[in-house]
């Protein structure tokens, strides 16, 4: 037993705000502590930086694609980027005989939380600044 106690949320929806309340609380601890961020100890971080790139990757791709020329291989290499981070849920998935619509409806919502962790993670940043600077006026 590690401590950690795991609680299924009852909707995607329930899920996805969990995942930006989390985020938001990781910022604030990094931004508070940032030894944290560079110890050795901090096996998450990593891979969040990869999925964030990712997830920006794909953001501006999507913006690429109506204002530029290179939009749509732009758009191809950072799906393909996705994709290639989320490989091995995936393949979990498909070992256990998942449909191919719940493969796609799973990468959607991977998707979803990489984008609710940019939100928490600029959110907590916000907040954390503003106490901050909220207790230097004090």
């Amino acid at each position: 037993n590690n401590g950690v106690i795991h609680n299924f949320r009852s909707s995607i929806w329930k899920y996805l705000s969990q995942q930006e309340f989390f985020a938001r609380q990781v910022m604030n601890s990094y931004i508070k502590y940032p030894e944290i961020f560079f110890s050795q100890s901090n096996y998450q971080k990593q891979s969040i930086v990869w999925e964030l790139v990712s997830i920006i990757l794909l953001l501006s791709s999507i913006l690429c694609l109506f204002f530029t020329s290179y939009g749509l291989p732009f758009f191809i290499f950072a799906l393909a980027y996705s994709l290639f981070l989320k490989a091995g849920i995936l393949k979990f998935f498909k070992s256990e005989n998942f449909s191919i619509a719940y493969l796609v409806f799973s990468y959607f919502i991977l998707l979803m939380r990489d984008m609710e962790w940019i939100l928490g993670l600029f959110d907590g940043l916000i907040y954390t600044v503003y106490e901050k600077l909220r207790i230097v006026q004090k």
